[in-house]
């Protein structure tokens, strides 16, 4: 699986794990690049208010997402600066860029990212 890997975001934010899961795509949130204050970084804006404490480190934000030809999608892209799921678009461009997006209905929007390793 070539999306497999260590990725930065596009805003280099974050540090993200893609990762195989049960023939599915995954990937969670490996750092956060943001100071705040307190020094973690939370999932402040997360729908469920018990959710909302805990670390962005180790977040989840792609889930479930199958292989669909040379691309990926269903399953959820999370975004935690909106606090809002998706449905999940992936596909690697290149080597070193993974297109990540987030789409409702026929909309889609994204980011790409540059693999770290």
């Amino acid at each position: 699986m070539p999306e497999a890997g260590v990725w930065l975001t596009e805003d280099k934010s974050a540090v993200v794990v893609v990762r195989p899961c049960g023939g599915n795509l995954c990937a969670a949130i490996q750092k956060v690049n943001v100071r705040v204050p307190g020094g973690v970084p939370r999932d402040v804006k997360n729908p469920d208010p018990k959710l909302r404490g805990r670390a962005l480190a180790g977040v989840a934000i792609l889930s479930n997402v199958q292989r669909s030809g040379r691309e990926w999608s269903g399953g959820k892209v999370y975004v935690p600066r909106t606090g809002s799921s998706y449905s999940a678009r992936v596909k690697l461009l290149a080597a070193d860029k993974l297109s990540v997006q987030g789409c409702v209905m026929m909309i889609c929007r994204g980011e790409v990212w540059s693999r770290i390793k």
